[in-house]
């Protein structure tokens, strides 16, 4: 792979450098480090930081950001907190680059206490916080937790001067949603249209989804309507997510409801997906069916 060979090309080029008797520097390990960890090879990247030990050159900040972004990419917060040691007791300071690999990968874990732990440590080193910093710190809150937690961290965002983005509005729609606050998250929704971004599929998509668990199929095309209405041209998945509304409620005739939503992907030129056939056949009673109504709309059965 491309990756690979990139690794691959280094550990040459060092070995060119030794056979030279040419003595790496920092730069020269922190390549290799770099070169592993973007293959995702942590045993690789930690061997090269041994090695860098044994030959008696310092790590830097970039060392140490290396190996942290590395273990919180592949969801070893255990290890990048470990790392986040081992740089503290090289007397180095925690960097903004530092924590924001540390609370993605908090976020990842969905692990909001850690989360809201590592932001104490960060104002305790002085690291100034962003607006990616809230981003992150909202989309690691767990579901129960996650509405009121997203208007708390948008709040103090805001008090800082901060200005929210469209992650931050999309990020904290989706946590009310998610906790099952439809009416919280309608109103950061229109608070992100009071400015000057423009929502979009993602900003819609957990309001139609979260009627959907509701089982309330007229609210969801509600909302899929006025997403409409705002020049957001619909993709399959906010169809998937009317198709999901249509299973959950009950309504009158929802084989003909189903239908009608098949006609409209159609005129859109969409395809449907795995989802779309699986939710279809809970609304029509089956798979045989759901494959009857995806022919007679003259739509690829997906594979």
């Amino acid at each position: 792979s491309e990756q690979g060979g990139g690794l691959a090309k280094a550990e040459s080029l060092f070995g060119e450098m030794r056979r030279a008797r040419a003595d790496p520097n920092v730069v020269s390990f922190n390549t290799l480090i770099d070169a592993a960890a973007k293959e995702g090879d942590m045993q690789q990247a930690e061997k090269w930081f041994t090695y860098m030990a044994e030959a008696e050159v310092q790590p830097s900040i970039i060392t140490y950001n290396t190996l942290i972004n590395a273990a919180a990419k592949g969801g070893d917060v255990a290890a990048s907190e470990r790392w986040l040691s081992h740089l503290r007791q090289a007397s180095l300071r925690p960097t903004d680059i530092t924590y924001t690999a540390l609370l993605d990968a908090a976020a990842r874990s969905g692990d909001g206490e850690r989360a809201e732990r590592l932001h104490t440590d960060m104002k305790r080193d002085e690291v100034t916080t962003c607006t990616m910093t809230y981003n992150v710190l909202i989309a690691a809150q767990g579901v129960q937790t996650a509405g009121r937690a997203a208007e708390r961290w948008l709040c103090e965002m805001l008090s800082q001067r901060l200005e929210p983005d469209a992650i931050t509005f999309n990020s904290s729609i989706d946590a009310c949603a998610k906790s099952g606050d439809l009416k919280r998250a309608e109103a950061w929704l229109a608070r992100m249209c009071a400015t000057a971004l423009k929502p979009d599929a993602f900003a819609f998509g957990p309001i139609i989804s979260g009627c959907a668990r509701h089982g309330s199929y007229e609210d969801a095309l509600v909302w899929f309507r006025r997403m409409e209405a705002s020049g957001v041209a619909a993709s399959v998945i906010q169809f998937n997510q009317l198709l999901n509304a249509l299973a959950h409620a009950r309504v009158d005739e929802p084989e003909a409801q189903a239908w009608e939503l098949l006609q409209q992907m159609k005129s859109r030129g969409l395809k449907p997906t795995v989802i779309t056939l699986t939710t279809l056949a809970r609304v029509v009673g089956g798979r045989a069916r759901a494959n009857d109504l995806l022919g007679r709309a003259e739509l690829p059965l997906p594979r």
